[in-house]
């Protein structure tokens, strides 16, 4: 049963590695497309400072899985801090 545990949590790990990657990857391709555009387009420009997720979510690239899973991850870093601090006062 114990092991059960730390298997599942390993997976999960490893699946937010992967989406992690997938992510940086992503972006990678999206900065590579915007190059290649503006040396064979003289009205395209290559960004002049790096996207951002705030930049992202107003121009509505970002899809609603994405903006899930961010706030998902907000969600589960208050949560964490939330149980340490009630953790701390109960012993």
């Amino acid at each position: 049963m114990k092991m059960d545990i730390y298997q599942e949590v390993f997976i999960n790990e490893r699946k937010d590695d992967f989406n992690k990657i997938d992510y940086a990857s992503w972006f990678q391709g999206r900065y590579f497309m915007e190059a290649v555009n503006s040396c064979f387009n003289k009205k395209a420009k290559y960004p002049t400072q790096p996207y951002s997720y705030k930049n992202l979510e107003q121009d509505g690239n970002v899809s609603n899985e994405l903006r899930a899973e961010i706030a998902a991850k907000k969600f589960e870093a208050f949560a964490e801090v939330f149980n340490k601090k009630f953790e701390n006062k109960n012993k």
